[in-house]
C-alpha cells in the first residue's frame, strides 16, 4: 500500500506545518498587536503616518518582487515534485538572477521617479521632511534585502520546512519590538532610528535564511544561466503576474496616496492601522495557505486533481475558520479593541478597520484559487482581468473623492473589488482545470458558512410545573433556530431526560449511526 502511506505522510505533514504555523502566527499577532500600539505612542500620530505612507512609495515599486515571490514558489515546488536535482538547482538559479535583475530595477525607480515623489508630491508636515527622506531611504534597502531572500524562503516552503520559517517570521517580529523598545533610549530623532534599526533587523533575517538553505538544500546552489527557454518561460509568468501585483499594489497603496492627497497624513495613520488589523489576521490565517501550497502544486504536477481538490477545500474549511475565531470578535467590538490596543485611536480607524476585515475574508478565499490558478502557470487572462478590476477602482476612487465623498469610500470600493477578483478567478480556475468540480466546491464552500444548520439544539426548561412556559431567552431561541431549519428538542423537567429518535434524525438529516441508547 504504498500510494496509502504515502497520502497518510503528506497528511501528517500538512497537520504538523499547519501546527507549527499556527503557532508561530499566534505569537506574531500578539507580539505585532503590541508592537503596533507601541510603535504609535513611540512615534505619534504624525510620525506613525509619515512612516505608513513612505512605506507605501515602496510598495507599490515592489509590484514585480510580489510577482515573482508566485513564480519562484511555483516552478521550485514543481520541480521537486517531477525533477532531477541538475534541474532543481537550474531553476533555482534563474530565479535567483531574475531577483537581482529586480532589485537593481527597484533601486533605479525607487532613486529616480519614487524619490522625485517624495520631494514634490508627498504631503509631510513642516520640518519632516529629512525624516522621511531618511525613512524612504530605509525602506528601499529593506525592500532589496526582501527582493534577494524570496528565492530562499520559496525553497523552505516547497521543502515544507514550516517550522523553521515559523521560528524565523516569529524572531523577526521579536526582534522589531525591540527596536521599539529602543525608541525609548534615545534622544535622537525617533523616526530615523526606528527605520535604521529596522534595516538592520531585516538585513540579518535575510542573511539567516540564506544560510539555512546553502546549507541543507542542495539545490540553492548558483551557477550560470544558459537555459534561454526556462528564462523566457519564468519571465512570461511573472510578467503576467508583475502585472496584476502592479494593479493591486496601485489599489492598494494608491488608496493610501490618495487618501493623504485629500485628507492627510491623520487619515493615512488610521490607514496603517486598518491595514495593520487586516493584515496581522490575514497572516495568521494566510500562513495555513503556506502549509498547502506545495501540496496543491505537487497535487498538479502529477495529474492528481481530485486530490488537489480535496487539499483546496481543506485549505478553505481550515482557513475560513481561523479567519471567523478572530476576526468576529474584534469586528463586533473594534471601538473597544482599538482602545485597548492604541490608547490613542485616529479618526476614522475603526471604521477602516471594520470594512477592511470584510474584503480580506475574499481575498482569502482568492488566494487559495490563484494557488490552483498558478499552478498551471497559465495565469495571462486572469491576471488581466484582475488588473482591469483594480486599475479602474482607483480611477473611479479619484472621481469620487473629487466629490467629496467620506474617506470610507475607499474601503467599501475595495470590498466590490475583493469579491469581483474571487468570482473571475474561480471562472478561470475551472477554465483552466475542467476536471476540477467547482460546483462541489462551492456547495461544500456554502455549506461551511451554513453549518449552524446541520445541527440538534437540546435545551433543559427548567419548568418546575407541568403548566410553567419556558422562558423568553429559550423561547427565542427556539424561534431562531427553528427559522433556519434546524432541529430544537426543549425537556419537560428540570433535567435532560429525553432523547431524540433515530428516525427523527434520519428523516430530518439522513444520519442513520446512531445507537439506540444514545440520548
Amino acid at each position: 500500500m504504498p500510494h496509502y502511506k504515502s497520502m497518510e505522510s503528506r497528511r501528517k505533514t500538512i497537520a504538523l506545518n499547519t501546527i507549527y504555523l499556527y503557532f508561530g502566527s499566534f505569537f506574531q499577532l500578539i507580539v505585532g498587536l503590541y508592537t503596533s500600539r507601541a510603535l504609535l505612542q513611540a512615534l505619534g500620530v504624525e510620525d506613525f503616518g509619515i512612516y505608513g505612507v513612505v512605506g507605501g512609495i515602496i510598495g507599490l515599486l515592489s509590484f514585480i518582487n510580489m510577482a515573482m515571490g508566485s513564480a519562484s514558489s511555483r516552478y521550485i515546488t514543481y520541480e521537486l515534485a517531477n525533477g532531477t536535482l541538475e534541474s532543481q538547482k537550474r531553476i533555482f538559479s534563474v530565479v535567483f538572477t531574475v531577483h537581482i535583475v529586480i532589485a537593481i530595477l527597484i533601486f533605479v525607480l525607487g532613486e529616480t521617479v519614487g524619490l522625485w515623489y517624495v520631494y514634490n508630491k508627498l504631503v509631510v508636515p513642516d520640518g519632516r521632511i529629512n525624516a522621511a527622506h531618511w525613512v524612504y531611504q530605509a525602506a528601499i534597502f529593506m525592500s532589496i534585502i526582501n527582493i534577494i531572500q524570496v528565492p530562499y524562503t520559496a525553497s523552505i516552503t516547497a521543502h515544507e520546512k514550516m517550522g523553521f520559517l515559523s521560528f524565523w517570521n516569529s524572531l523577526n517580529i521579536f526582534l522589531k519590538l525591540i527596536v521599539i523598545f529602543l525608541l525609548y533610549l534615545v534622544k535622537t530623532d525617533e523616526l530615523i532610528f526606528y527605520a535604521s534599526l529596522m534595516s538592520v533587523t531585516t538585513l540579518f533575517i535575510g542573511i539567516g535564511y540564506f544560510i539555512y538553505c546553502k546549507y541543507l538544500f542542495k539545490e540553492c546552489r548558483l551557477g550560470c544561466v544558459t537555459n534561454k527557454a526556462l528564462f523566457k518561460e519564468v519571465l512570461s509568468f511573472a510578467g503576467y503576474n508583475a502585472f496584476s501585483s502592479l494593479a493591486n499594489a496601485m489599489r492598494t497603496e494608491g488608496t493610501s496616496l490618495l487618501i493623504n492627497r485629500f485628507f492627510g497624513v491623520t487619515l493615512n495613520a488610521a490607514g496603517s492601522i486598518a491595514a495593520m488589523v487586516s493584515g496581522y489576521i490575514m497572516s495568521f490565517t494566510a500562513n495555513i495557505i503556506t502549509a498547502f501550497r506545495p501540496q496543491i502544486v505537487k497535487s498538479y504536477a502529477i495529474a492528481d486533481y481530485r486530490q488537489m481538490e480535496e487539499y483546496m477545500l481543506s485549505c478553505t474549511v481550515y482557513c475560513v475558520g481561523a479567519f471567523a475565531l478572530i476576526a468576529v470578535p474584534i469586528f463586533l467590538k473594534m471601538d473597544y479593541v482599538l482602545n485597548l490596543w492604541l490608547g490613542i485611536v485616529p479618526d476614522y480607524a475603526a471604521t477602516f478597520c471594520r470594512i477592511a476585515l470584510i474584503g480580506s475574508m475574499f481575498g482569502l478565499l482568492n488566494m487559495i484559487i490563484i494557488i490552483a490558478i498558478q499552478a498551471t502557470s497559465k495565469v495571462k487572462k486572469n491576471s488581466i482581468s484582475i488588473s482591469v478590476l483594480s486599475m479602474v477602482s482607483i480611477l473611479i476612487l479619484y472621481f469620487f473623492f473629487m466629490l467629496k465623498m467620506a474617506p470610507y469610500v475607499a474601503y467599501i470600493m475595495s470590498v466590490l473589488v475583493d469579491c469581483s477578483i474571487l468570482l473571475v478567478s474561480l471562472l478561470n480556475i475551472k477554465r483552466l482545470i475542467p476536471v476540477l468540480s467547482l460546483r462541489i466546491f462551492m456547495n461544500k464552500l456554502i455549506k461551511l458558512f451554513l453549518a449552524n444548520r446541520n445541527s440538534i439544539l437540546v435545551m433543559d426548561s427548567d419548568k418546575k410545573k407541568a403548566k410553567d412556559h419556558i422562558n423568553k431567552t429559550k423561547k427565542n431561541i427556539l424561534e431562531e433556530f427553528t427559522e433556519s431549519g434546524s432541529i430544537v428538542w426543549i425537556t419537560q423537567g428540570k433535567e435532560i431526560e429525553n432523547y431524540l429518535s433515530r428516525h427523527v434524525i434520519k428523516k430530518e438529516y439522513g444520519i442513520c449511526r446512531i445507537n439506540d441508547n444514545q440520548k
